[in-house]
């Protein structure tokens, strides 16, 4: 009776042993860690390589009052604030990337400098004496402000000057000098149409190094459209360079960075059409023409070939 008793107890725990093992699986299935989705670990990914502002190496440098449009864009007699500062921005990617920048001037619109807080980078230049490159400029920008607002990021560090523009309020002194909160967001459906060699191609954000390439051979000019004879020599690159609808110029979402026509003996013609009706000429530093050529071949084939707008 006694042995019995004994092999029943010892069926009823061997019958228990798979419930218990399947009961252990599960826990250790609760509580192993589980791996991330695939978006979520795109979206990690895409973090790691955004940009960001190395803030130990940037700073608020100085503000002037002035009167009347500070970039020629419009006739307004209101006074303007112009904010300058110094920006150092870690690109972790390997291409170039064409971003735009905003700063929070929510303490100079309390206090009353301003009358708008949330204000949009201009890109001024790379170069340190900045109270020098203000006056040559005579209060403008190389380039028009449409184009100036698209920052163009190499990978690795960029540094760079950078003014905020806002209408003037009823105080003329600033708080503290501190750098604004900053913000950088990619520029959306950048991209580019170009004619080189009789074919005409559409490019997409790639083509952001071409711009880059074009608006360093300008700021290496050392003035902002210097007026001079036509001297346009053999081949040229004509490129457009816009985010938005490439064909559609009078989309709202549309936003034109100008016309370049490069040629090989590194003549520009550039045009901020179709909103400017104006042009100007000037001379390219030497070797523009063949970097843009060698950008473009280091880009390949793999466009979209269209014909010209």
């Amino acid at each position: 009776m006694e042995n019995e008793k004994r092999k029943g107890n010892r069926g009823r725990l061997l019958g228990l042993i798979p419930a218990l093992l399947l009961a252990a699986l599960a826990a250790g299935l609760l509580l192993s860690p589980k791996s991330a989705p695939d978006g979520e670990l795109a979206d990690r990914t895409a973090e790691a390589a955004a940009p960001y502002l190395v803030e130990e190496e940037s700073f608020f440098s100085d503000f002037v009052i002035q009167k009347g449009a500070v970039y020629g864009a419009d006739d307004t007699e209101l006074d303007r604030v112009i904010f300058f500062c110094y920006l150092c921005v870690q690109n972790p990617s390997t291409e170039t990337l064409p971003v735009s920048i905003t700063g929070d001037f929510s303490a100079d619109a309390e206090s009353g400098l301003v009358t708008e807080r949330e204000l949009q980078a201009f890109f001024l230049t790379k170069e340190t004496d900045l109270e020098e490159h203000w006056k040559k400029t005579e209060g403008t920008v190389r380039m028009m402000p449409m184009v100036n607002d698209l920052i163009l990021l190499e990978p690795g560090e960029n540094c760079f000057w950078v003014t905020f523009c806002a209408p003037h309020g009823e105080s003329d002194s600033r708080q503290n000098r501190l750098l604004p909160p900053i913000r950088i967001a990619p520029a959306e459906d950048f991209g580019c149409v170009l004619t080189v060699n009789g074919k005409t191609l559409v490019l997409g954000p790639e083509s952001a190094e071409l711009f880059r390439l074009c608006r360093a051979a300008i700021e290496e000019t050392r003035s902002p459209f210097p007026r001079i004879r036509d001297n346009r020599q053999g081949p040229y690159i004509w490129m457009s360079f816009r985010a938005g609808e490439h064909i559609d110029v009078t989309s709202d979402s549309n936003r034109y960075f100008g016309d370049f026509a490069v040629y090989s003996n590194d003549f520009c013609n550039y045009s901020a059409a179709p909103y400017y009706n104006s042009s100007w000429n000037f001379e390219l530093p030497a070797g523009t023409y063949d970097a843009l050529m060698e950008a473009l071949t280091e880009l390949g084939e793999d466009t979209e070939t269209l014909p010209l707008p």
